[in-house]
């Protein structure tokens, strides 16, 4: 029985940079990985950053659409976060 090597696909640096929800965890890992300084962790960082700057769904959606990240998953997590009221836990929808 031969094992079709080709046939596995492991994560790219951008499947397991994309999964970081925090900058901090990004950097821990990029530390231990010697990637500090590779474009790919930068980029993700200054993007994770970013959007955990938004206060406001609406300009967070704006902004993704425009970044085409609106199915990312930080921006996903993020606008679910801010149509989440803090006093009940109750959602609203989105307009």
């Amino acid at each position: 029985m031969q094992i079709n090597a080709m046939a596995r696909r492991y994560p790219s640096l951008t499947d397991i940079v994309d999964n970081f929800e925090s900058s901090n965890e990004l950097l821990h890992w990029a530390r231990e990985n010697q990637l500090l300084n590779h474009p790919l962790i930068n980029q993700r960082i200054n993007t994770v950053n970013h959007i955990n700057q938004f206060e406001n769904a609406e300009d967070l959606t704006e902004w993704a659409i425009h970044n085409n990240l609106l199915n990312d998953q930080q921006v996903l997590n993020k606008l679910k976060t801010l149509y989440t009221c803090k006093w009940c836990g109750r959602r609203s929808e989105s307009t």
